[in-house]
């Protein structure tokens, strides 16, 4: 088990499709809650977000204003209310 750094700053999100569903066209906010060098715990909007859902995330970087794209993989879904859920991702690859 990789070891996992708390990390609170802001993030985006956008849903790759696939041969059913088309992808999304803007990019969502999201929490980072904590990072590892395999992945990281978000808090999303509760929407369609499904386990093994690729999609590219970018990573606020703490202190400038900018954010680092990554292609992830939804690991694992947590509802944690009505409007939002805690989720785990994987990253695939690095830009």
């Amino acid at each position: 088990m990789q070891v996992r750094f708390p990390y609170k700053n802001q993030g985006s999100f956008i849903k790759l499709g696939d041969i059913k569903t088309p992808p999304d066209t803007s990019y969502s906010v999201a929490e980072i809650i904590d990072i590892s060098a395999g992945g990281a715990k978000l808090r999303l909007p509760s929407q369609d977000i499904k386990e093994e859902t690729l999609m590219i995330t970018k990573i606020g970087l703490p202190g400038i204003s900018a954010s680092l794209p990554v292609l992830t993989k939804v690991q694992w879904i947590e509802k944690e209310s009505e409007k939002t859920c805690i989720a785990g991702i994987k990253f695939i690859l690095g830009n």
